[in-house]
């Protein structure tokens, strides 16, 4: 592929085989206006960010749960044994690394979560701006030597670009779930940027060295990032073309990348005993293809050989122990790949299906909050486009943005699709494509390039306008009682727990913050939540007995029935939940 045109370089455009070297506009003066407009967009979005994650600071998400076990594990074991199959490294290592410096009471810990999800949402706004900046360079007027041609203006790519940011991180993510994507994100944009610079003639080895750097922390923030890495490789090889530069400069971004990224498959592989870049896809294939889940046993026949199947103590209704050999708060989901050791995922018909509801999902992400960028780009191109060719060369005039971009989000459709998953992805091929816009300079072109942004910003904003104002049900749940995680947990203190008892919960413990706030294990369930109270009373007393047997202190329970709390369950103040101490 050739490199794409920049304007103002087609006189200075060196031989093939010499690295062409762009123009790269000189930053102009701008008036305090501009300035003015720059910084309360930037004050806007972050004070935006700040205020979702502190209206949310006492929610923790399933995952977050076994993020924190992991970072606490990384600073008490060491790195290469705390690392497991499911969950990257880097941000658990990134909380820890704060739990350990800050150590806050169990009161404040999740409001601390939420204060490093907030700065991972301004370095991920950093990063976006640089790539906005190198954008507006590579690309500063749009002349093609014969036609003087426009596109957006600066003051518009500012106010499109961050209000697409601001969706994409904080509706298609959102700050309030505690994971790796807002990381994510951040070495996202910022490995983007650096094509760009690329792209603009830096053929010097410090870029290729930092992309190669940058893209071994993605990797090391999520595994589905080894593969985004070697598009992104890939990529930087199709700018430069001229093989003899090309080869060193990818090698040493390659070199950098594996040796980052063997922080993490060279343990987990020793760990496993096989060798393995993360089980993520392969759990990711089991969970939401086949349908299997941490309680499998090994069937049906032709699915795999269960290599560590979950203790299981009754089967109808299922009940299960689990108290070693992994560690965390809630081992089923501290590391799903030792439970879902030896599983198959081969390949059936009705994945087809299954497939297909992805790319549903991915359809449906795309019209969350984004109707007017779908609305405005195609008006854009209908009156810059002359005929397919122009509106292919429009389209793919950061082809290594846009077509890595959409590599990603193939991927996540074959396999699982969840919004926070592909945000960046999203955020990146957006603008790639309206970056090929390229009208005549005309007074009606600069209207309607000036009214089509702003109706697509408008639009924009109505569109997230909900998600950003009105809680989800985990949010609101969280947000409805204070700090319920923690009152649970000092309800059972009150109750005689202390920290590192055992207990049994009703249902899959994965939300069970309360568990560690009181600095105790999860070591037994009931598979759903329900099945004891659904069960007949002889069978209730068998619950009980098989679950006293593994050596429990007690169950905790959440929507106990009002009649079983004069049967020996203990009502955990205002919290919803419910205690049964054994022992007594």
């Amino acid at each position: 592929m050739s490199n794409p045109p920049v304007p103002g370089a087609a006189e200075r455009e060196a031989p093939a085989a010499t690295p062409r070297i762009a123009a790269r506009s000189l930053p102009s003066s701008r008036s305090a206006t501009d300035r003015g407009l720059e910084a309360a967009l930037c004050l806007g979005v972050l004070a935006l960010g700040a205020w979702l994650a502190w209206r949310t600071r006492f929610r923790v998400n399933s995952d977050a749960l076994n993020y924190l076990d992991l970072g606490d594990a990384i600073f008490r074991t060491g790195w290469g044994r705390a690392v497991n199959g499911l969950w990257s490294p880097l941000y658990p290592a990134i909380l820890g690394f704060t739990m350990k410096i800050l150590r806050p009471s169990s009161y404040w810990e999740s409001t601390v979560a939420h204060g490093v999800n907030f700065l991972l949402y301004a370095a991920g706004f950093a990063s976006f701006r640089y790539f906005l900046r190198e954008l507006r360079e590579l690309f500063p007027s749009g002349a093609d030597g014969r036609v003087s041609m426009i596109s957006l203006p600066p003051k518009l790519w500012s106010l499109f670009g961050y209000t697409l940011f601001a969706g994409c991180s904080l509706v298609l993510i959102r700050i309030s779930v505690l994971s790796p994507d807002l990381l994510v994100a951040a070495l996202v944009y910022l490995a983007a940027g650096l094509l760009l610079r690329i792209a603009g003639g830096e053929r010097g080895f410090p870029p290729f060295a930092v992309l190669g750097a940058v893209l071994g922390l993605a990797y090391l923030a999520k595994t589905p990032m080894w593969w985004g890495a070697l598009l992104f490789l890939a990529a930087a090889f199709g700018i430069v073309r001229d093989v003899r530069v090309a080869a060193p400069r990818i090698a040493l971004a390659a070199a950098l990348f594996v040796l980052i990224g063997s922080l993490y498959f060279l343990p987990l592989s020793r760990i496993k005993g096989r060798p393995t870049i993360g089980d993520s896809a392969r759990l990711n294939f089991a969970f939401h293809l086949n349908e299997k889940t941490v309680y499998w046993q090994g069937e049906p026949a032709g699915s795999g050989t269960a290599v560590h199947p979950m203790r299981q103590l009754l089967t109808a209704p299922g009940v299960y122990e689990f108290s070693t050999p992994i560690g965390g708060t809630y081992p089923p989901w501290y590391d799903p790949s030792y439970w879902m050791e030896g599983v198959s995922f081969a390949w059936k018909p009705q994945h087809a299906r299954k497939i297909l509801l992805n790319v549903l999902d991915l359809y449906w992400v795309f019209t969350s909050f984004q109707a007017s960028l779908f609305v405005g780009l195609m008006v854009l191109y209908a009156f810059a486009g002359k005929g397919p060719a122009s509106l292919r060369k429009m389209a793919l005039r950061l082809w290594y943005v846009v077509l890595p971009s959409l590599a990603i989000l193939s991927m996540y459709a074959l396999v699982h699709v969840e919004s926070r998953y592909v945000s960046p992805f999203i955020a990146l091929l957006w603008l790639g494509l309206y970056s090929g816009v390229a009208l005549p300079d005309t007074a009606g072109a600069r209207r309607l390039i000036g009214s089509v942004a702003l109706a697509v910003v408008l639009g924009m904003w109505v569109g997230m306008a909900g998600d950003l104002v009105l809680l989800t049900s985990s949010e609101q749940a969280a947000a409805g009682n204070g700090n319920v995680q923690w009152k649970v947990a000092q309800q059972l203190k009150r109750s005689g727990i202390r920290p590192g008892d055992q207990l049994a919960t009703l249902g899959a413990g994965n939300t069970a913050y309360w568990a560690r706030l009181a600095g105790a294990r999860i070591v037994a369930q009931t598979r759903l939540p329900g099945d004891l109270w659904a069960a007949d009373e002889n069978t209730r007393r068998e619950i009980l007995r098989v679950l006293a047997k593994t050596g429990v202190q007690g169950v905790v329970g959440r929507d106990v029935p009002p009649g079983a709390l004069s049967a020996g369950w203990l009502a955990l103040g205002d919290t919803g939940f419910s205690f049964y101490r054994f022992g007594r």
